[in-house]
């Protein structure tokens, strides 16, 4: 049993280690004396008396060492319960005096927005388009092929790739596909959405992983074969109604009929936003003008300059016949990442500098416009420092306010960024 002035040492303050302890001790003493007296009265010798309170109360040290502990323990948590009801008071303040100038409030939280906003939504198609590499193993070592003339790139012609498949091998694996909206049937409904015809090596040049079934492969391109098509987890999930038994099914692709071979991976989707894939079997008639977007993968110990000669030496040839404008045109290798390329890099960094700018102004208008306020409140300042209040205790006000119009600002911004993000989906073409 612990006598209450234990329990009066334990509710003080430290005040200092050396005080705590005579008082800690004063108290073990008092408490073990009382014992001895009770004991005696029960008719213990003197001797038996000490020897059974100390007993009971075990060993001074020991109890010593746990009462510093509650009281230490005590201590932090009174100090925790009185900077928590501090900080509340200093918040509802903050908020109060924030409240009393609406307007100039506002004017702040916007400025800091709006940098906020645009940087945000630019940062974002900057990922988006320039810096994020496709989603596949070793992507650095993926790369795109097309055409340039001295005023523009096109995409190469399907005849030009199956030279470049033929030729370029030793150096690269090429593949090349067309992409285009269609509507998508299946025995529980149609969709509109966009699929592609890709030639044989496509899968394996970006090391897709199925997650059913498996990929396309150079058989499905046979004409004796069954026509064969791959869909993505997206429309796997809401057309078949993740259904495992869909493998070998039918789905109808832009009139055709094609057997459901494999459902890829989520996120494994290229382009991103494709459906399904199905063989690329150019007509007859699509022969000599079908163009195709052409992608390879660099062999082994392959560097893309190495690569890059190898297809314009291949493309040179292929255009010594053809007209004087056509002749001029070179094949171009671009990785599919933009973080490998030179060109890409610059652009994000310039457009990563403007956007930055554009915050860093916005920063520095709002902080102009607090230090205005600041200023204007020298009376308000001036009493509280009269009434006692630290120049500590000020600054972290002034501090939080500028916290709270940094939060809400942010939250602001976010919103602004969303709404440009949706707007440029929005005005982009498919």
């Amino acid at each position: 049993m612990i006598r209450p002035g234990i329990r009066r040492i334990l509710r003080l303050p430290l005040r200092s280690r050396e005080l705590a302890e005579q008082e800690l001790d004063e108290e073990i003493r008092l408490h073990v004396e009382l014992r001895i007296e009770q004991l005696e009265r029960q008719g213990l010798g003197p001797d038996e008396a000490r020897a059974e309170a100390l007993r009971r109360f075990g060993p001074p040290k020991e109890a010593r060492r746990l009462l510093q502990r509650a009281a230490q323990r005590r201590e932090r948590r009174l100090r925790v319960r009185e900077w928590l009801d501090g900080a509340r008071q200093d918040v509802r303040y903050a908020v109060r005096s924030l409240g009393k100038t609406p307007g100039f409030t506002a004017v702040i939280i916007l400025t800091l927005a709006l940098g906020i906003g645009l940087c945000t939504s630019m940062y974002s198609v900057v990922r988006g388009v320039i810096l994020d590499p496709v989603p596949f193993p070793e992507s650095h070592q993926l790369l795109s092929v097309q055409i340039s003339t001295q005023s523009s790139a096109e995409i190469p012609l399907y005849s030009d790739f199956q030279v470049w498949d033929a030729e370029v091998g030793r150096v690269a694996d090429v593949a090349a596909y067309t992409l285009g909206p269609h509507r998508i049937g299946y025995e529980n409904g149609t969709v509109e959405a966009f699929s592609i015809r890709a030639s044989d090596g496509f899968f394996g040049v970006l090391r897709a992983r199925p997650h059913l079934g498996r990929t396309l492969v150079p058989g499905d391109a046979a004409a004796t074969s069954e026509p064969a098509a791959v869909i993505s987890y997206r429309l796997w999930r809401d057309l078949l109604g993740a259904d495992p038994s869909a493998i070998g099914r039918p789905v109808h692709v832009g009139g055709r009929t094609y057997s459901l071979v494999g459902v890829l991976e989520p996120g494994q989707e290229f382009p991103a936003p494709v459906d399904v894939w199905t063989p690329l079997v150019p007509s007859p008639e699509e022969l000599g003008a079908l163009r195709v977007t052409v992608i390879g993968r660099l062999r082994p110990g392959v560097t893309q300059d190495q690569a890059r000669f190898a297809i314009e030496t291949v493309h040179r040839s292929l255009a010594a016949d053809r007209e004087p404008n056509e002749a001029a045109a070179r094949a171009e290798i671009l990785p599919l990442t933009g973080r490998q390329n030179e060109a890409a890099g610059i652009a994000s960094f310039l457009l990563a500098l403007a956007v930055g700018s554009i915050l860093l102004i916005g920063i520095a208008n709002a902080a102009g416009l607090i230090l205005t306020r600041a200023l204007a409140r020298g009376r308000e300042i001036t009493i509280r420092a009269a009434l006692g209040a630290s120049r500590l205790r000020i600054a972290a006000l002034l501090l939080l306010e500028a916290l709270l119009v940094a939060l809400a600002a942010a939250a602001v911004g976010l919103l602004i960024a969303h709404l440009v993000l949706v707007g440029f989906q929005r005005g982009m073409p498919e």
